[in-house]
């Protein structure tokens, strides 16, 4: 969806968090150490940045949110101002395909459920548009997401 995104709106679809760097800074943070996780996020979203600075806009798979999850709000501040997001969802099984035929390992779905919620209290707390992509087609989500683009 993210390709989808940079492909309909311009701009360069990224994955700061790819690879084991992912990994890493989960277990960072499921293991208490926030500072060093969150400063390891933040250096692969400026990473990004600075690896293609020719391009405007950086449709990001997976940012913030996917760090607050498991950030204690003290360390939020480092990370604001917070881009313009949007976040895409799906019921876990679905998520759990999605991430197996991308390659990626996925959790138990329970732990993909609990992600969701956190998610959702995100979008709650930081107005965040959630759109749903079990049933839409990715050209829905693509137009609905132009219709707020061009609200805002």
């Amino acid at each position: 969806m993210t390709r989808a995104l940079a492909a309909a709106f311009g701009g360069l679809a990224v994955r700061p968090f790819s690879d084991s760097l992912g990994d890493h800074i989960a277990w960072l943070l499921k293991n208490g150490d926030f500072s060093a996780g969150s400063r390891l996020a933040q250096s692969a979203v400026l990473r990004m940045q600075s690896l293609h600075p020719d391009s405007s806009i950086l449709w990001m798979d997976r940012h913030w949110a996917s760090i607050y999850v498991d950030l204690p709000s003290e360390f939020w501040g480092s990370w604001q101002p917070l881009p313009t997001t949007v976040f895409l969802d799906a019921p876990a099984a679905t998520m759990i395909a999605r991430c197996a035929s991308r390659g990626e390992t996925p959790g138990p779905t329970e732990e993909f459920e609990s992600y969701r919620a956190k998610f959702y209290e995100l979008a709650r707390r930081f107005d965040v548009p959630t759109f749903d992509t079990e049933n839409v087609s990715v050209e829905q989500t693509l137009h609905d997401i132009s219709a707020l683009i061009r609200t805002t």
